[in-house]
C-alpha cells in the first residue's frame, strides 16, 4: 500500500490484492453503486471517471467521498 499526499494535502491511497472473480464481477464489487453496496454501506455513486457519491452508514447519516476511477 503507498500512501501520496499532493501539494494540497490531499492523499491517496494505492492498494493492490488479488480476488477472485472475472475482471467484470471485480469491477461490478468496487466501481457501482450496488457492487459496494453489497460488501460496504449503502452508495450512491456517479459511475464515471472523476464521479463522486454518497455512502449511507446508518440512518439519517451519509458521508460524503470523493471517487476517482481511473481505469
Amino acid at each position: 500500500m503507498s500512501i501520496e499526499h499532493d501539494q494540497s494535502g490531499r492523499r491517496s491511497i494505492q492498494v493492490e490484492a488479488e480476488v477472485p472473480g472475472t475482471p467484470a464481477q471485480v469491477w461490478e464489487a468496487i466501481a457501482t453503486g450496488p457492487g459496494i453496496g453489497s460488501w460496504f454501506y449503502p452508495t450512491d455513486l456517479e459511475e464515471r471517471v472523476g464521479g463522486g457519491g454518497v455512502s449511507g452508514v446508518f440512518q439519517g447519516a451519509t458521508r460524503t467521498r470523493e471517487v476517482l476511477l481511473t481505469h
